[in-house]
């Protein structure tokens, strides 16, 4: 039995139910005979939902103080180390050159350009932006020559476009190993509904770079001359900030029989409920955390089409299943709300697209083989 050690900021908490925590568990849960040990700087773990793991918590993860996780990694002395990485691992060097240790990087979140960054913030505050945007002022090319040092056995990615970029700043091909999110949604079960209704569906937690605010401006301008609804499950919202999304929809001039906000957490039917009864979804990122976003593949699962930005992975995903507009921008999203509407021939050939892309989508099962190859 092969110990597999991961290094993982902040693993545990809200987080574990969030990306890329949630598609590092799902990956480790179907790699049978190891023995993982998870090291995290977080002290709260739910140890129920991780229950196959070892945690090592409270752990300080920083690129110049490495003594206690240096000292934890060689007390646990693994046979590979599996390391969350941002632009900002290369910092790591001297600890990874101590070590002595095979390593592998796993790299789930988008490669941002610095211009991708700045230009939302009309959108939201410095405060929100400055983490994306210190990682995207680290130059790639310090990231490239890092992954292609002997320090690292190689860097697992999920999406065409991260696989592009860091080809593009030089990685070597070898190097890059591309798993895709794993999804098990209920193509089989689930009866498929074109709803011709003119049901917008938003769904996910209602912070601020899920771009809910942004929607409701968009919404507006379309709502004029395009009879619709919409729908918003702000998963996790409090009643103070429902209350503030309904103020701003009222002041864009949107009515109580156009417009829907639930916060809070719904129940499984509930949420299929919704999805079941909408026309298409609308995920208005400003920014995304991860590559591939879950509520897209689980919208699909239920036959509806996804309206995006192109940015990050979300592009190759909505390939022939959903449209994409410009990033941040409104009128571009109304653009292409009004085309799916309208346009009855492309909604029915997307949703047809969607179904077809679920039932043949890997799920993690599928993905086993890959996985264990990879860690070979």
């Amino acid at each position: 039995m092969r110990k597999i050690c991961i290094v993982a900021f902040d693993f545990g908490g809200e987080n574990l139910n969030l990306q890329p925590w949630r598609y590092l568990i799902e990956m480790m849960q179907i790699i049978p005979d190891n023995e993982i040990i998870i090291i995290t700087n977080y002290d709260k773990i739910d140890t129920e939902y991780v229950y196959r793991f070892k945690i090592k918590k409270n752990i300080q993860i920083h690129p110049f103080k490495t003594k206690a996780l240096r000292e934890t990694i060689e007390q646990i002395n693994p046979d590979i180390i599996f390391w969350w990485c941002s632009r900002k691992t290369f910092l790591f060097k001297s600890l990874f050159k101590k070590l002595k240790i095979p390593i592998k990087l796993f790299y789930t979140g988008p490669i941002y350009k610095v211009t991708e960054v700045i230009s939302v913030i009309k959108f939201l505050s410095l405060k929100i932006i400055m983490p994306y945007l210190l990682e995207a002022l680290v130059p790639i090319k310090l990231l490239s020559q890092f992954i292609n040092s002997d320090l690292v056995r190689d860097i697992t990615i999920m999406t065409e476009a991260n696989q592009n970029r860091l080809e593009i700043a030089g990685v070597r091909k070898k190097k890059l190993i591309k798993i895709v999110q794993g999804f098990s949604g209920n193509s089989e079960t689930i009866k498929y509904k074109i709803n011709q209704t003119n049901q917008i569906l938003f769904m996910g937690r209602a912070s601020k770079i899920r771009g809910i605010e942004f929607l409701l401006k968009s919404y507006a301008q379309l709502s004029k001359d395009i009879p619709s609804n919409l729908v918003i499950l702000a998963r996790s919202a409090t009643d103070k900030q429902v209350s503030h999304l309904l103020e701003l929809a009222y002041q864009y001039g949107l009515k109580n029989n156009v417009i829907k906000i639930l916060g809070g957490w719904l129940s499984r039917d509930d949420l299929e409920l919704h999805i079941s009864q909408s026309s298409f979804l609308v995920q208005p990122f400003l920014l995304i955390p991860s590559e591939t976003p879950i509520s897209i593949l689980e919208s699909m699962s239920y036959g509806k089409p996804v309206i995006a930005p192109n940015l990050g992975g979300i592009p190759e995903l909505l390939r022939h299943t959903g449209l994409v507009y410009k990033h941040n921008d409104p009128n571009d999203l109304v653009r292409v709300m009004r085309e799916i509407i309208l346009n009855k021939n492309l909604y029915f050939r997307l949703s047809e697209n969607c179904k077809q892309y679920i039932e043949h989508y890997p799920s993690w099962g599928k993905l086993t083989v890959e996985i264990q190859k990879s860690f070979n």
